[in-house]
């Protein structure tokens, strides 16, 4: 019982994707076996305030549900009250939509309602859906006391006296006393910009400020240069973009940053255009035939933006692609083969739910994940598959990246599209000549608009496809590779995926099937290929130390349960004091509190790291260190000395000068450096360890594959 919720944090964790891990909480709520470990991992699973009510939403939904109506379980009404606490002010006030979720059925009902009298059909009004209010009330929750308070809508005190009995910490405000309690407004880029426009000064401040984290950045860089900030700012921007730490750290997929590029191309003529416009009062005109609508404001731009300028932008993200193919996605191992299809049905259906920039269609998210995997993947053939035209030929072709960026070569890749044909029919040929060759392929990847898989659709014909799909993979399993990793991505997004095969003796554990289009598609194909993956996810509470985060959580909420309360009003009678630390509700008394606030541990502390300028609570210390990039490169992972053998195999004869400048001049300087790593450096030299016997014997092969065998899992080669 305890596997599903270690799934679940996996998925949310490790793979980013919220709804699918909100399913599987809500599913095992209602497994009473699951009732002991939910806690601990529900905090983990549970990021935000809209996870918290999506779980306790999708509970209520499910049909087979143990309780009814409203009711939720204890595990989960315990995990959800403990993980409440946990929310800070500014998160509670971005996802308490109560408000929102009002006006919204207002307005819904005055359009149906308006549609009803002329005689047309009404869309249907949004469902009520659970907010934080009523939750808190469900759950009885009354920690922490502010944040309760100001989500229910209560008053401030009235006096001293009412607010030593409210639970409410520090001194009484007598200029609050009556008024309505709220959640504060932060000071975010959000907030900054809904408040004071998106102007080019304001962008400036928030970067001044340090108040525009990387993602908000890069999905902003349009909004950045059409405002005009200063050739200063956009230095810095670009550097940003450019750092690889920075990239790393971020966690970014590629797909984000294209995205970015396709925003930020901008053209510069229909831009002063439309300037010039709005500076003399003239609309902008518009298309026959479209239907009238309220224009748009156009940004005046205080530095107008160049040709140049945008270049400048393009060649930064293209940096920062690199750097995040090669940090932020894992590396398929093997030998991999990516069929993608290029079919009429796939050029004409659309992404549902998301785009990636301007790649919209199927067929170019299909492409462009060909490419990324050949990017990724130690050895790939991508071949790009439809039907052959009336012409003849085959049905498809091998895709050879060409110099510039992924974009750039899907660019190429569709124009060479139009040399197939418009139906799909899958490469059984291909894979038959393979098996003949005895070529060994690790995986098979298949991009469509359809589940091509065993027990869906089998692609059955004549020849080679008489055993359709099961047939030819069972076929190269028995004679090539028994661990042949088979994945079909349904970009479509289909719900008959879930459907049972049709032939359950066709399925085989290494045949993957995914529905829909994430930027966690290749992590999971990459991670399922190691053979790591279920072993990684059995011990997931141990990886990410869940243990201790829960006693912490646990203690802490303890002690907030039954702390007394002070106010200035009582101060005569009892002389404690509140921690000055954010976070931190503890009271000592007031000599001491310097003491406490050194040794507390929400105090604000530096990383270790000599590059790192980041600081942090002592408390978070621990998930600092965890992901911090410069602390990885000066320390390692756990500060322990690892070992590096690098072994260099030839004759004497023929590389003993090339061997002479690398063991008298190269490798020192490697040695060198890697002892200030933490890394043991080897070098294996077998130029007089190899007999004239061995050598005549053929042994000599066997002593340097022992050799290279110990080099595992680091092999270094030099041609």
């Amino acid at each position: 019982p305890e596997f599903i919720l270690k799934i679940a944090v996996y998925v949310r964790d490790d793979l980013n994707i919220r709804s699918t891990a909100n399913y599987l909480l809500a599913l095992a709520a209602n497994i009473p076996e699951c009732g002991p470990f939910f806690k601990k991992y529900f905090h983990k699973a549970v990021r935000l305030p809209s996870d918290w009510l999506d779980v306790a939403a999708l509970y209520q939904l499910l049909p087979d549900r143990n309780l009814k109506g409203r009711a939720l379980p204890t595990a989960l009404r315990k995990a959800m009250s403990a993980k409440f606490a946990q929310f800070d002010a500014y998160q509670l006030a971005k996802y308490n939509k109560q408000n929102s979720m009002k006006r919204k059925r207002k307005k819904a009902k005055e359009l149906a309602e308006k549609l009803k009298a002329e005689g047309k059909p009404a869309p249907p009004i949004p469902q009520k859906q659970l907010t934080i209010k009523q939750v808190i009330r469900q759950l009885h929750i009354s920690q922490p006391v502010p944040h309760v308070m100001c989500i229910l809508g209560k008053k401030y005190p009235s006096d001293a006296i009412a607010y030593r009995d409210s639970g409410l910490s520090g001194n009484f405000d007598e200029s609050r006393a009556g008024k309505r309690m709220k959640l504060p407004v932060p000071e975010t880029w959000e907030t900054m910009i809904s408040a004071k426009g998106n102007k080019a000064h304001v962008w400036e401040e928030l970067i001044d400020n340090r108040k525009l984290p990387f993602m908000a950045m890069l999905r902003n860089l349009r909004n950045l240069i059409l405002t005009g900030i200063s050739n200063r700012h956009h230095k810095w921007v670009r550097s940003r973009l450019c750092d690889e730490r920075t990239v790393a750290n971020s966690r970014q997929f590629p797909f984000s940053f294209f995205t970015a590029y396709e925003a930020i191309d901008i053209d510069i003529p229909a831009l002063t255009e439309s300037i010039q416009n709005a500076q003399q009062g003239k609309a902008a005109p518009r298309k026959a035939g479209a239907t009238q609508t309220r224009p748009r404001k156009v940004i005046i731009p205080v530095n107008m933006p160049t040709q140049e300028l945008i270049q400048q932008y393009k060649d930064a993200l293209d940096t920062a692609v690199k750097f995040a193919t090669v940090h932020n996605v894992k590396p398929i191992r093997g030998s991999t083969i990516v069929f993608c299809s290029v079919s009429d049905s796939m050029c004409s259906e659309e992404l549902s739910g998301r785009s990636v920039g301007r790649v919209k269609s199927l067929v170019e998210v299909g492409v462009l994940l060909g490419l990324m995997c050949k990017y990724m993947c130690e050895e790939c053939d991508f071949r790009v598959v439809s039907s052959p035209k009336q012409s003849g030929g085959p049905g498809h072709i091998s895709v050879q990246l060409k110099d510039g960026t992924i974009l750039d070569n899907m660019s190429v890749v569709m124009q060479e599209i139009n040399s197939l044909g418009k139906d799909f029919q899958f490469p059984f040929a291909y894979l038959e000549e393979l098996i003949q060759s005895r070529k060994k392929i690790d995986n098979i990847i298949v991009l469509s608009n359809d589940t091509i898989a065993p027990g869906h659709n089998e692609m059955y014909g004549s020849g080679p496809a008489e055993g359709g799909i099961s047939g030819i993979l069972k076929k190269y399993r028995q004679e090539i590779n028994p661990d042949l990793l088979y994945v079909s991505v349904n970009l479509k997004g289909s719900k008959k995926i879930l459907d049972d095969p049709s032939d359950d003796s066709t399925t085989n554990a290494n045949d993957i099937l995914v529905s829909g289009f994430s930027d966690a598609i290749l992590k999971y194909v990459a991670e399922r290929g190691d053979g790591n993956q279920l072993e990684y996810i059995q011990h997931i509470d141990e990886a990410k130390n869940l243990d201790a985060l829960t006693n912490k959580l646990t203690m802490r909420l303890n002690r907030s349960r039954f702390e007394s309360v002070s106010s200035s009003f009582w101060s005569f009678v009892d002389s404690v004091q509140q921690c000055k630390w954010e976070g931190c509700s503890q009271k000592v008394k007031k000599e001491n509190l310097p003491g406490h606030m050194k040794e507390c541990d929400y105090r604000i502390v530096s990383c270790e790291a000599e590059e790192c300028q980041e600081t942090f609570p002592f408390n978070q210390k621990e998930v600092h260190s965890a992901r911090c990039f410069y602390r990885k490169m000066d320390k390692g992972e756990v500060n322990k000395w690892r070992n590096v053998r690098v072994f260099v195999s030839s004759t004497f004869l023929d590389m003993h000068g090339e061997r002479d400048v690398l063991a008298r001049y190269v490798f020192p300087e490697i040695k060198a450096y890697c002892a200030k790593k933490h890394v043991n450096f080897f070098y294996v030299d077998l130029r007089w360890g190899i007999t004239a016997e061995e050598s005549q014997t053929g042994s000599a092969v066997e002593v340097c594959l022992s050799e290279v065998e110990k080099c595992r899992p680091f092999f270094i080669g030099l041609l």
